[in-house]
């Protein structure tokens, strides 16, 4: 089978399962068939049945399958990354029965094994999500977000979420660590910083205070500059670089770490990388060389960057629904119990 030189047959889709060794193609006939043995509609059949033993297919003569794999497609198709699944994330929050509070699941690793960060470690604190677009950068934010809220209680942590585009971060809204809804306005975001800004001067006054946690979750920081004027990236300096002194953490997810002053790139130590175009991109983006960044799958393939290493990954995703179900359920230990329950049985 060559193409699409079977007439009699539609190919509706070529499915390659996830070890990429075998592919089936699902096919329905133009016209009813009779005979016995003939394929039937929305039967899943292996292409050697569609040729007949004479050499032929419905009348049309049909060159003999080629034994190399895979199949041989028709010339001028785009070409398409094989990539790995998405990762649920509340199938790994599931499995971390117990997690350390202040622990943000990233993922897996390349050996399937969950890859962790714990925000309040010393060197740690902040964190950037960067990379190419479509990426994986904000459910990526997303899910760092949900799952710190998900292992750390209310009194232990507060969050405050920026989001001047209005969409990464919408889900989470509902979560009771909210110590106000998403900025995404101008005003919000220049009302919400005031009241972190303020939030860090009494911390500061009160001997150090450092609890509770409290989490700043930035998407598109130059956005935010942008709108509010370039005051904001001072302001944003001053939360990442001196509120880690008193509990305060800084999450940004930006495409364009450059567009940042070298002082606020400099309070992460910790970056997530996603899949950018080429290897100059990748070194930008990682603020190192040699990192791979440009090879990486997308969406969903990251690399966790530390000044010591670099490790890939497959960042653990949840859907904008899913994201406000669990926050919902966060009002009770028993809604949180049957959220997870239903989660497990699929519904």
């Amino acid at each position: 089978m060559r193409g699409m030189e079977h007439r009699d047959y539609e190919v509706l889709a070529i499915q390659v399962e996830r070890v990429y060794t075998r592919r089936r193609i699902v096919i329905r006939p133009r016209r009813a068939r009779a005979e016995e043995g003939e394929v039937v509609e929305g039967e899943i059949v292996s292409v050697e049945r569609l040729d007949a033993p004479d050499g032929t297919t419905n009348g049309h003569a049909a060159a003999p399958l080629p034994a190399a794999h895979p199949l041989p497609l028709p010339s001028g198709l785009p070409e398409f990354d094989l990539i790995d699944p998405p990762v649920d994330l509340f199938r790994l929050l599931d499995a971390l029965d117990g997690a350390e509070s202040m622990t943000a699941v990233l993922g897996e690793d390349d050996g399937a094994r969950p890859l962790l960060v714990h925000l309040a470690a010393d060197d740690v604190r902040n964190v950037l999500i960067t990379g190419g677009p479509k990426s994986g950068k904000g459910t990526l934010l997303r899910s760092i977000v949900l799952s710190l809220a998900l292992t750390t209680p209310p009194d232990n942590l507060r969050l405050a979420v920026i989001d001047p585009p209005g969409r990464a971060l919408a889900g989470v809204c509902g979560l009771p660590h909210m110590i106000a809804p998403p900025a995404v306005t101008p005003r919000e975001v220049d009302n919400l910083v005031h009241v972190l800004l303020r939030e860090l001067d009494d911390r500061r006054r009160e001997a150090g205070r450092a609890e509770p946690r409290l989490v700043v979750a930035v998407n598109r920081p130059l956005e935010m500059v942008r709108a509010v004027g370039p005051l904001a990236m001072g302001d944003l300096i001053h939360l990442a670089r001196d509120g880690s002194r008193v509990g305060f953490h800084v999450l940004c997810s930006e495409p364009n770490p450059n567009g940042l002053a070298e002082e606020l790139q400099a309070c992460f130590p910790v970056r997530l990388v996603g899949r950018v175009a080429d290897a100059d991109a990748a070194r930008r983006a990682s603020g190192r060389p040699d990192t791979g960044a440009e090879t990486l799958a997308g969406p969903g393939g990251f690399l966790a960057v530390t000044a010591a290493d670099a490790v890939r990954f497959q960042a653990a995703a949840c859907s904008d629904i899913d994201a406000r179900r669990a926050a919902a359920a966060q009002a009770s230990a028993e809604g949180l119990r049957r959220f997870f329950a239903v989660r497990a049985v699929g519904v």
